[in-house]
């Protein structure tokens, strides 16, 4: 098993980005750690029908981690090349909490081949926020939403250095889903298989 760990604030344009590239390219397995969250935390009944990405933030910190530790669990004992969709921190109301603990990541140490950190202007995050009317979020200032950016890249950054794993920045421009798409492709392939990398920027 390969994982490369995919990351974004929430706006960013990590999911469209990812989804279009995982129906592609069928040779990847793609787990969205939300998704699994809640279907773990519905078993064990944490959590309700009515519960979605959302209301789970609200939850208290001990339950969000054992259940993000129930998830990489099943996922470490996947086969083949994984990506892996999910946060590296999680805000409510100004609180900023780690989605990646680190004993979480220890069980992915053979197998981390790289960390992908999704990020975009703040201007346009805030559009794609607006925009999206199926979420229920925060109403986060520009401020805030600075200040996740960067603890995303530290979290990341840090994740990287400690497990000696690439960490490739993709910066989605508002109206250029398509060039980002092709861009994270070339970041997963090099990840995954090593391929050259000389256009990986373009």
């Amino acid at each position: 098993m390969q994982a490369v760990i995919v990351v974004g604030v929430p706006g960013a344009g990590k999911s469209t980005v990812v989804d279009k590239i995982a129906k592609l390219c069928k040779e990847y397995t793609l787990v969205n750690v939300g998704d699994m969250m809640l279907e773990v935390g519905k078993k064990k009944g944490y959590l309700t029908e009515k519960d979605n990405h959302d209301t789970m933030r609200g939850r208290s910190n001990e339950e969000r981690q054992e259940l993000i530790r129930e998830v990489f669990n099943e996922i470490a004992k996947m086969k083949g090349d994984v990506i892996i969709d999910t946060h590296a921190s999680i805000s409510k109301h100004g609180r900023f909490m780690p989605g990646l603990p680190g004993d979480v990541i220890s069980g992915l140490k053979d197998s981390l081949k790289g960390v992908i950190c999704i990020d975009a202007p703040t201007e346009s995050i805030i559009l794609r926020r607006e925009r999206d009317t199926t979420r229920q979020r925060d109403v986060d200032s520009i401020e805030m939403i600075d200040m996740q950016r960067m603890i995303n890249v530290s979290m990341v950054s840090a994740i990287a250095q400690r497990y000696d794993a690439p960490l490739y920045v993709l910066f989605n421009q508002e109206n250029m889903q398509e060039e980002s798409a092709m861009r994270f492709k070339r970041y997963i392939d090099n990840a995954f298989k090593g391929t050259p990398n000389e256009n990986m920027h373009k």
